[in-house]
């Protein structure tokens, strides 16, 4: 090799000999692997040219910060010790993998490296258009995946593993202009008399009446005999329970604000007097018909509650309507949004406005009567 062709290579760049004298370009350069993790790459080229059109792309991208070693990462893979991570409570780690579920389903094989924003643009499409075994997602379902994916994907950015977070390109699903804000149905004081009448004495009695008391499904699953003090009248509401589809997990409050002391009323308290005869502290209140004191899986929950409508002939609304019916009563009543937000548990009385407080066809009536003028 003449000596103005070795000062035309470029330092990753040498020019060897196989073991049959032919002669080759080897390229070699260092790619990251992280911020400690280095390795090379070495590749072989019949000229030097073709040795210089791979290098100058990766010098390029390199100098931009671009640039990673591939990786065999898979997005299951990556899930999975992102969560691990996390060091949160079991019960937010359940609502993580639950969100991150979808990603998992459609692209958990894949590897990370090759995610592009058209594959979560897709998997957002999919999921609004319900195509995918998860059924149709909102936007309130959509939103906590795309911020839980952007977390992750952000985290394998910084460690060098992903050259850009692709998901951060990617908008949050907005609810249309035109489109009202979803609201839970709710049930009419006749139809909890209903309900209650129906069930008195009956084995889903209890989950009726706490779940009328607004009580979250978690927070109905928890339930246990020793946060009852029927001397003190009060309802200690102190732990959650919940369930990734997979594990089921008990731990504190989905938040501060949702421990709370409630006191009870009195209709529900002569009755917790006589059915709490028998049962340990420990016991769940809300428990298994054929193993007393043993809790239900959470979903359990959700059906049996849909079952004991059906049975008192009450139109369905789901488990967490009777939260919204809580609210809506509470608020036709007139008790103020602060009072309302606290028996519920929220930090502050505007997400009870936004979200809980619903206007009914009587009280739409009652408004309209006050206007006779």
């Amino acid at each position: 090799m003449s000596s103005s062709e070795r000062r035309n290579l470029p330092p990753q760049v040498r020019r060897v000999l196989t073991s049959t004298r032919q002669v080759r370009y080897e390229v070699r350069v260092d790619l990251s692997r992280g911020r400690t993790n280095r390795g090379q790459s070495k590749k072989r080229f019949h000229t030097l040219r073709e040795a210089k059109e791979y290098l100058n792309p990766i010098l390029g991208d390199q100098e931009r910060g671009l640039h990673v070693s591939p990786s065999q990462l898979t997005v299951t893979d990556a899930v999975e010790k992102w969560l691990k991570s996390q060091r949160i409570k079991p019960t937010t780690r359940a609502a993580y993998t639950a969100a991150l579920r979808p990603v998992v389903d459609e692209l958990g094989q894949r590897t990370v490296q090759s995610i592009t924003k058209d594959d979560v643009e897709t998997l957002v499409e999919k999921l609004q258009e319900g195509t995918t075994d998860r059924g149709v997602w909102a936007n309130t379902s959509i939103n906590p995946m795309l911020a839980r994916w952007r977390a992750m994907f952000d985290d394998l950015h910084k460690q060098g593993i992903l050259s850009r977070n692709v998901v951060q390109l990617v908008k949050s699903v907005k609810r249309a202009e035109d489109t009202p804000a979803p609201r839970g149905a709710t049930l009419t004081p006749e139809q909890i008399q209903t309900l209650l009448t129906f069930h008195k004495g009956k084995h889903d009695e209890l989950l009726i009446q706490f779940a009328l008391l607004g009580l979250r499904r978690g927070e109905l699953g928890a339930l246990r005999w020793g946060d009852i003090d029927t001397a003190a009248k009060t309802l200690d509401v102190s732990r959650n329970r919940t369930t990734d589809g997979v594990q089921v997990y008990e731990g504190d409050t989905k938040t501060v604000a949702s421990e709370r002391s409630l006191p009870l009323p009195e209709p529900l308290l002569k009755r917790l007097r006589v059915l709490g005869v028998g049962h340990g502290l420990h016991d769940y209140v809300i428990a298994q018909d054929k193993s007393p004191g043993r809790a239900y899986h959470p979903r359990t929950l959700s059906s049996r509650w849909k079952a004991a409508l059906k049975a008192a002939g009450v139109p369905h609304v789901r488990l967490h309507d009777a939260r919204h019916t809580t609210a809506t009563h509470l608020h036709a009543l007139g008790v103020p949004l602060a009072d309302i937000a606290a028996w519920l548990g929220h930090a502050n009385a505007a997400v009870t406005a936004r979200v809980y407080s619903h206007s009914t066809k009587r009280g739409l009536a009652a408004a309209s009567k006050a206007l006779e003028w």
